[in-house]
């Protein structure tokens, strides 16, 4: 049984698999998408979370706490909870060593959010500097920090600076 379609979503960062959304946005979309995460969280009793993974088969949410969401520029993945709705069974999975970290933060919001030009300049300072590169490795925090000292730069807050 599929319990939401990511398709009617009007926004988000949308990967081959999932859809990922601030909670924020929770208001924003279909009737059913937020019936399926008070049900995610019902059965997965997470504590604080801030993004909601939604994947494309209708079937499992997440909820992903990264702490300093808004406050880091690339803040990193602390607890997965997921769900899955056909089972009701949940899985709970801490990041402690070299968590991955999100990049294009403003992708998560609404394009309402107030935060969403901010967030959006972050991404274009660090695309101008040319630090996406090896996409493969750059979302995982141990690798990214040295290539931000390598390239010669440094993240302040939601700002990226010349160390």
């Amino acid at each position: 049984m599929k319990y939401f379609d990511t398709k009617q979503f009007p926004f988000g960062k949308k990967l081959p698999d999932a859809v990922y959304l601030h909670v924020s946005a929770l208001p924003e979309l279909p009737a059913n998408a937020q019936r399926a995460v008070a049900e995610a969280v019902r059965i997965a009793k997470p504590g604080r979370y801030d993004l909601l993974k939604f994947t494309k088969d209708g079937t499992r949410v997440s909820l992903l706490a990264y702490p300093g969401f808004m406050d880091e520029g690339f803040p990193v993945l602390a607890t997965a909870w997921t769900v899955d709705l056909s089972t009701g069974a949940g899985v709970v999975r801490k990041y402690s060593s070299n968590p991955p970290i999100l990049h294009r933060k403003e992708t998560f919001l609404s394009p309402h959010h107030p935060r969403h030009a901010e967030f959006a300049r972050l991404t274009q300072q660090t695309e101008a500097a040319g630090l996406f590169t090896d996409l493969n490795r750059i979302g995982m925090l141990a690798f990214w920090q040295e290539h931000l000292r390598k390239k010669g730069w440094r993240v302040v807050g939601n700002k990226l600076v010349r160390a």
